[in-house]
């Protein structure tokens, strides 16, 4: 019975190592067909490597630009330095892949997995990206300019650095991702959440910032200048230091939240909620700014004291620092 299984085992490892084989010859002919067919040569063919397997594989600076890659598998893979710009990526697997300085360039990705994924100094910028699945991936630098993003998970995700430039980005979700210097100047974000997020000089300005979450986030020293982000909420976020000037910030709920040190210069605070919040030293708040915001008995109004802000109190005066 031993030597039965025994050979059974022997055998399905010599087929699964022809079948690798024969996939690899195939996969090498179908790649110079596709080089063939971006060069425009005779005979070149658009390469087509739906479902295929390269787990493990090392392609650095693979060229797969506009190939179809519908299901295919990268898991562990090297991709350092490959291109894939405008490649359709549907499906496709990247999970625990090293792809440092990879070029996704306008390539459309639906329900993908980027799953602990190296990415840093990766290029998704004008990529459609739908559904897919950053979690704890590292995209240090990485360049998202103008991408559309929609209903994806960079929770826990390394986003040091990154630029979402003039991205559109709605119902995705940002939680407890490292977010240290991110850009987001000019972006659109709808319906995302950034709870727990965390990282000083992150850059929403311009940005337009609509029914989106930041519970508990630490973004100082972060930046919201000009940025539309009524409706927003900020409950419990430690905001120290940061920008709002010029921001329009109707109706945003800071409940909670710690905003020390502060500018406000030109913000519409029309109906925002400071109650419980901490203004100590906040900087450039009126009274007319104040007195159309929402303060309570435990909120810590810019001169130090305790609200609720009366007017000519003389509370929005900044306290020393």
């Amino acid at each position: 019975m031993g030597n039965v299984l025994q050979t059974d085992s022997s055998a399905l490892k010599v087929e699964t190592l022809h079948s690798m084989a024969v996939q690899q010859k195939h996969f090498r002919q179908v790649l110079q067909l596709h080089a063939d067919w971006l060069a425009q040569r005779p005979g070149g063919v658009r390469g087509n490597f739906a479902g295929f397997v390269f787990s493990d594989m090392k392609l650095p600076n693979a060229d797969f630009r506009k190939a179809l890659l519908q299901g295919a598998c990268f898991v562990q893979s090297d991709l350092t330095g490959a291109n894939l710009a405008g490649a359709v990526l549907d499906g496709a697997d990247f999970r625990q892949a090293e792809a440092k300085g990879a070029d996704f360039t306008g390539a459309r990705m639906d329900r993908a997995r980027f799953d602990q994924a190296e990415l840093a100094g990766a290029t998704f910028s004008e990529a459609a990206i739908q559904r897919t699945i950053f979690r704890k991936a590292r995209l240090t630098k990485a360049q998202l300019i103008e991408s559309k993003l929609q209903d994806c998970d960079f929770t826990e995700a390394t986003l040091s650095s990154a630029s979402f430039n003039q991205a559109t980005i709605s119902g995705s979700k940002f939680g407890n991702a490292e977010m240290e210097n991110a850009l987001f100047y000019h972006a659109r974000l709808n319906s995302c959440s950034f709870g727990a997020a965390h990282g000083s000089g992150v850059n929403f300005s311009s940005g337009r910032i609509q029914i989106c979450e930041f519970t508990r986030a630490e973004l100082p020293e972060s930046r919201f200048y000009r940025a539309s982000i009524a409706g927003t909420s900020f409950i419990r976020a430690q905001l120290r230091d940061s920008d709002f000037r010029d921001a329009t910030a109707a109706g945003t709920d800071f409940t909670a939240s710690t905003l020390c040190g502060s500018r406000f210069t030109g913000a519409n605070l029309y109906a925002a909620d400071f109650r419980n919040t901490n203004l100590r030293s906040a900087r450039e708040m009126t009274s007319d700014q104040l007195c159309q915001a929402r303060t309570s008995e435990q909120t810590i109004l810019p001169s130090g004291k305790n609200g609720p802000y009366l007017k000519k109190s003389g509370a929005e005066k900044a306290a020393p620092r």
